[in-house]
């Protein structure tokens, strides 16, 4: 296991292993665990139920916890012992501040913190009054170069939610907003000026309204937390092995906690995919310089790990690699390192091409199972894709996964699905409004607050969960006539009355013409 080359004599040795990309993270860890070579002095022992209670696991979401303990027990049903056994352990590592054995009941100030929706209608209302009050000023020397600012509620939400996500990525970073006022030159254009006396909201109003209420900003609590629970960990060991998995520390505060987890007598930080092949020279061109002008691109996906090994003091040569031998994985993680490696090494390429072209390295091998589509447009691309995930299911034992950043894609894959009837778990959540109750309550505002325009009306009624007080069957049948009787002539005055009208002249038309039907 690897352990810090210069440890001194306070600060104990990291031990840090990886697990390379490609293979299955979690079922390669709790493997690595159970033989004992993941933790000194700790294996598995299958006659002992309570053999993994002193363990814990942090991991980087609520849902890779989930996947821990459901790999846990798919390696012990493996493994044959056809025994109950307690689990670890397992959290998130922003949930570690749940934990009173790890973080203790005096390490942290216990200000409340303020709700996620008193935070978004409390900066909503402090941008209102700010846009406000810079419009009014005519004199004020930045009103020459005000862009558009916020004129209604809805405009001022959307900038108060890209307000708190900065404050969050602030936060999480760790930097100081005092910075902010030597951020920008005094002769600087004046756009920039009027971006800095914006974000007075966050360095002046918002620290004033949470003193005046007695809250704490949830973003910085957390992180509050998390360093708070490191230091504990650096005072009082557990007894039993601790494992931080998974996580690239690129928050400070979670490498702060990653780093007194990889120094605990009995604890280790697994990395996801630390590149151990990748040459020293294109490792070098990622070393952090003090200089912004020679400073790497954070970009590359080995950036926040040689980050991290930093931070730990630890070489990557002396990281231990999880995980057997795998032919096809080490060609395929070959052929990605030299796509994406760094711009000031990529006369290396030469000599990779030179090892294609004599077989020194096995192309076939790396492309092995790869294919390119082309798709003429986006529905034929997701047409594509969930064909392609439901031909999974005809193979016995196989598993199929879609991993992209391009969420309408995602949102077309799982309706194309739904019409072989399969539910798709998107690890990224589905948001409320495209939830059934979600839309329910979205065309509920848009019927209340657009004055009963008739195209929101009608979906309305036309909702499956649209019942009205009526059986399911009643309400598609009520709601469809009210549709062909009162929606499918002149528009409707506005209001509820309006409708009502409408339907009331409707309905005295058919009567006078029995002869005639609404269609």
């Amino acid at each position: 296991m690897a352990e810090a080359t210069t440890p001194s004599a306070s600060r104990p040795p990291a031990r840090v292993a990886s697990i390379d990309a490609g293979r299955p993270f979690l079922p390669t860890l709790i493997g690595a665990l159970f033989d004992g070579a993941l933790v000194p002095d700790f294996r598995f022992d299958a006659a002992d139920p309570a053999a993994l209670a002193d363990v814990t696991l942090l991991v980087p979401t609520r849902r890779a916890a989930r996947a821990a303990a459901d790999a846990i027990l798919a390696e012990v049903a493996r493994r044959g012992h056809g025994r109950a056994v307690l689990l670890p352990d397992i959290r998130p590592f922003g949930d570690v501040d749940e934990d009173g054995e790890l973080l203790g009941e005096a390490e942290l100030d216990l200000t409340p913190v303020i709700a996620p929706l008193e935070r978004r209608l409390t900066l909503t209302r402090l941008v209102m009054g700010w846009t406000g009050r810079l419009a009014g000023a005519t004199a004020h020397p930045l009103t020459a170069a005000m862009p558009t600012l916020p004129t209604s509620p809805a405009e001022a939400v959307r900038l108060a939610d890209a307000l708190a996500t900065l404050m969050d990525q602030v936060e999480s970073q760790g930097v100081d907003w005092g910075r902010l006022a030597t951020l920008v030159p005094e002769d600087h254009a004046l756009y920039w000026q009027l971006t800095r006396a914006f974000l007075s909201i966050v360095t002046e109003v918002w620290p004033k309204h949470l003193a005046e209420q007695g809250r704490e900003d949830p973003t910085r609590r957390r992180h509050a937390a998390v360093r708070a629970t490191a230091e504990r960990l650096r005072a009082h060991p557990p007894k039993g092995p601790v494992i931080a998995a998974g996580s690239t520390g690129s928050v400070p505060s979670t490498a702060e906690l990653i780093d007194a987890v990889a120094r605990l007598p009995r604890g280790v930080a697994v990395l996801p995919g630390l590149d151990v092949d990748l040459d020293e020279a294109a490792w070098q061109a990622l070393e952090p310089a003090a200089d912004t002008a020679d400073r790497p691109v954070p970009s590359h996906p080995q950036y926040g790990l040689r980050l991290l090994l930093d931070r730990l003091g630890v070489e990557r040569a002396d990281v231990v690699r999880l995980g057997g031998p795998d032919r096809r994985g080490d060609a395929r993680r070959r052929l990605l390192c030299e796509a994406m490696r760094p711009a000031e090494t990529t006369e290396s390429w030469r000599g990779f091409a030179d090892a294609i072209s004599t077989g020194a390295f096995a192309l076939d091998d790396a492309l092995d199972g790869l294919a390119l589509l082309e798709a003429r447009h986006e529905a034929e691309e997701a047409v594509a894709v969930a064909l392609a995930l439901r031909e999974a299911l005809e193979t016995p034992g196989a598993t199929a996964a879609l991993v992209t950043p391009d969420r309408n894609l995602a949102r077309r894959v799982a309706a194309e699905l739904s019409r072989f009837g399969l539910e798709i778990d998107d690890s990224a959540g589905r948001p409320l409004g495209h939830t059934a109750p979600g839309a329910l309550l979205r065309l509920v505002g848009e019927v209340a607050l657009g004055g009963w325009e008739p195209i929101a009306v009608a979906s309305l009624l036309s909702h499956p969960l649209a019942r009205f007080g009526r059986e399911a069957t009643a309400a598609r049948r009520l709601g469809r006539l009210v549709e062909l009787i009162a929606l499918r002539g002149p528009r409707p005055l506005p209001g509820g009355a309006g409708l009502l009208a409408a339907f009331d002249e409707a309905i005295a038309r058919i009567d006078a013409e029995p002869h005639r039907t609404a269609a």
